[in-house]
């Protein structure tokens, strides 16, 4: 489930990335105004050698932290990067494509999350310089990988991960994603879940039945936009029932082991 970001410039279209801020002048106050922060054709604040060739997902957390999903050009290569900064401070790369451990990582997927501490939940696809093995989508928690494609997934009884995908973390670090799973090593995707934490528990799985509705939730149409509250106790998102032509939302259903302080709302 991994993409690389598309490059609007093949539309002659060049994309800024802003901040908005308030202003006042002559007692007359204007809601916001923007300044740049990074733009396309430009070189990478941090990494001058590198041409910025698309930016793609931003994400905040509560502490006026800010980052993007960018690629990059002038090394040979493209590398995917984010940039930002956990604070109200200026900006700056944040990660940057690496070899961690036994892993290469390549491409990130352009979505992402930022913790209020600065932590970062992204997915990459990677190398296992061990066995050789290619493309794995997985997600990661700063320097430390959560959950690979091929990997058992004890909460689901040893299934295998099949894909790791739009990988979010709530502002007090907790990661949460949307995971694909089978019994078989080589088997297409069986099914999926909405997972959080280290090891990911899930939330929401396929299959599932939701209080009021006898339909049970889609093993195969599965929404991937999911949003946590702060503590990481909450989530939101839709949910698409197998047998019924709709979907429903799914509103603030608990998850409260999933929290990392006693009292996490």
């Amino acid at each position: 489930m991994q993409m690389k970001f598309s490059n609007q410039n093949q539309l002659g279209i060049r994309t800024v990335l802003a901040v908005l801020c308030s202003l006042t002048v002559a007692g007359i106050a204007h809601a916001q105004v923007a300044s740049a922060l990074l733009q396309e054709d430009s070189p990478l604040p941090g990494m001058p050698t590198e041409n910025i060739d698309a930016i793609s997902n931003t994400a905040v957390n509560n502490e006026g932290g800010f980052a993007v999903t960018i690629n990059t050009s002038g090394s040979g290569t493209t590398l995917s990067h984010i940039w930002g900064s956990s604070s109200l401070s200026p900006g700056g790369i944040l990660r940057t494509e690496s070899t961690i451990g036994d892993f290469t990582q390549g491409s990130f997927e352009s979505f992402f999350g930022i913790a209020n501490n600065g932590e970062l939940c992204y997915g990459t696809s990677d190398t296992n310089n061990v066995t050789m093995a290619s493309g794995l989508d997985s997600v990661w928690l700063d320097d430390m990988p959560i959950l690979q494609e091929g990997d058992p997934i004890a909460a689901f009884g040893g299934e295998l991960s099949t894909f790791n995908s739009r990988p979010g973390i709530s502002a007090n670090g907790v990661p949460y994603w949307v995971a694909g799973f089978t019994s078989g090593f080589m088997g297409g995707t069986a099914n999926r879940s909405l997972v959080s934490g280290d090891p990911p528990m899930p939330l929401l799985t396929g299959g599932d039945l939701i209080p009021g509705f006898v339909d049970p939730v889609s093993m195969t149409s599965f929404d991937f936009d999911w949003r946590l509250s702060e503590g990481g106790s909450r989530y939101i998102g839709l949910a698409n029932l197998t047998t019924a032509a709709r979907s429903m939302t799914v509103w603030l259903y608990s998850a409260t082991t999933r929290c990392r302080s006693v009292a996490c709302p």
